[in-house]
């Protein structure tokens, strides 16, 4: 988990740090935080753990990417620049009246995949895939998601 307080007045971001601080800090590490520049600072030179996670995401991130072109062209994504979800927009695979809802129950009743609707983000013509998932498992749900955007846009063909 994270904390970003930019524009948090000065006396709660305080109380929030020292909250955090205590949760997860010893406090022989509490010192190593200065708190000036009101970010958690991670050293991704020295955390190794950290760097093999953010090369993992980001190698997930591309595969999604280079996927979603070469094999779902016409349907618009969002290139993730942070965190580890991929929204792509369905609203034109699934008909009128459809959305991500939709998109979502139907994928999950024909091939098992789970995804979030745009909805709970505000915006029902996008659904949101999670990478934050083993290769093995990623690769096996694009190839489903895939297959399924590939039946409902030559449904919409005919």
């Amino acid at each position: 988990s994270f904390a970003y307080a930019h524009d948090l007045d000065p006396k709660l971001v305080d109380k929030m740090l020292t909250c955090f601080y205590d949760y997860r800090f010893p406090p022989e590490m509490v010192k190593a935080f200065d708190g000036a520049d009101r970010f958690f600072p991670i050293n991704y030179q020295t955390t190794w753990d950290v760097v093999r996670m953010v090369a993992a995401f980001r190698r997930r991130r591309d595969y999604l990417v280079e996927r979603f072109r070469s094999e779902a062209s016409g349907v618009e994504f969002v290139e993730p620049h942070g965190a580890f979800y991929f929204f792509f927009r369905v609203d034109g695979l699934t008909g009128p009246g459809g959305g991500g809802a939709a998109f979502c129950e139907k994928l999950m009743a024909e091939e098992g995949v789970a995804l979030v609707p745009g909805a709970a983000f505000g915006d029902d013509r996008w659904v949101r895939l999670s990478y934050a998932a083993a290769d093995k498992e990623l690769d096996a749900g694009v190839d489903r998601i895939l297959r399924f955007i590939g039946r409902l846009t030559a449904a919409r063909a005919a």
